[in-house]
């Protein structure tokens, strides 16, 4: 099942070896969610010391669609995917996905 799924995955990007598997992808995301929820807890903290809010995290990614990787360095491509948050909840995002010596990065372009 995970091969059919990674196999899907592959033919939506191009070179396919310099592409970023499902399991990078799902890792950058699950990092992007939580640079965001820091960024919005940040500005929302008025200095009281207590700020309880509850963020969903993110849990899965589907449908994937990216484009071809860029020639630039660090490499980097524009995916559509669709993140799914706990409790089944799902946002559809446009990203940028770049690659580095560490793994792959992902920044929100919508």
């Amino acid at each position: 099942m995970i091969t059919l799924v990674l196999a899907a995955f592959a033919a939506k990007c191009a070179p396919v070896a310099l592409c970023p598997t499902m399991a990078e992808i799902l890792a950058a995301a699950k990092e992007m969610d939580k640079i965001e929820t820091f960024a919005i807890t940040y500005a929302l903290d008025d200095g009281s010391g207590t700020l309880d809010m509850h963020f969903d995290k993110v849990e899965g990614v589907g449908s994937v669609s990216c484009g071809d990787v860029s020639t630039e360095v660090p490499p980097a491509l524009d995916c559509k995917l669709t993140l799914i948050y706990k409790w089944g909840k799902s946002k559809r995002r446009v990203v940028r996905m770049i690659g580095s010596h560490d793994g792959w990065t992902m920044r929100g372009r919508d």
